[in-house]
């Protein structure tokens, strides 16, 4: 007996990448022959920004309530607040006559608080304004200040992104973990 899949059968991953890219040449393509060159495209990429902004956007707000969670845990503000005397250290070795500019005050582009996406990397769903129900894995990275080999490192980094995530510690599931890289993919069941 043949079995029949109940329910609507999913798509591959590269069907999906596809098909959408057929959909928005089709719609440019009408948009053009309707309207004409340059208000069709004009048109198409006004969509196209409408569509894309408020996803990153979003994302890059989550991803900064992620690093908020972790930042304590990975070290992230201590090593920031180290790279100018880590850089004026370098320096030193291969010090010219450079020594008044470069050996002054940090330049005003150095300073500020650490980037969030350095330390965390969010995969989300692919929809218009992502909240996070809609995140499927978390990718944190670590500073070079904690010590690689700590399984409390790991256990405090679970903790934290389940509680990012508001689920409870158990859901969340080391996928994927580079101690040489000090980074580990934190996921969710689907």
């Amino acid at each position: 007996m043949d079995t029949v899949p109940v329910g609507p059968v999913a798509t591959t991953s590269r069907a999906r990448p596809v098909a959408l890219g057929l959909l928005v040449a089709a719609t440019v393509a009408f948009a053009v022959w309707r309207l004409g060159v340059a208000w069709g495209l004009g048109l198409s990429l006004l969509a196209y920004i409408l569509v894309t902004v408020p996803r990153t956007v979003r994302t890059e707000r989550l991803t900064e309530l992620c690093f908020l969670h972790v930042k304590d845990t990975i070290s992230a503000t201590e090593l920031h607040a180290l790279r100018p005397a880590l850089r004026r250290q370098r320096l030193d070795l291969f010090r010219r006559d450079l020594d008044p500019y470069l050996h002054g005050a940090d330049p005003p582009w150095r300073s500020g608080p650490p980037k969030p996406g350095r330390f965390v990397t969010l995969k989300v769903a692919p929809t218009l304004w992502p909240r996070l129900r809609h995140v499927r894995a978390v990718t944190v990275r670590w500073a070079p200040l904690v010590p690689d080999d700590d399984r409390a490192l790991l256990d405090r980094l679970r903790t934290d992104v389940a509680d990012f995530l508001g689920v409870d510690r158990a859901r969340v599931s080391r996928g994927i973990l580079h101690p040489r890289r000090g980074r580990v993919t934190f996921t969710l069941p689907q």
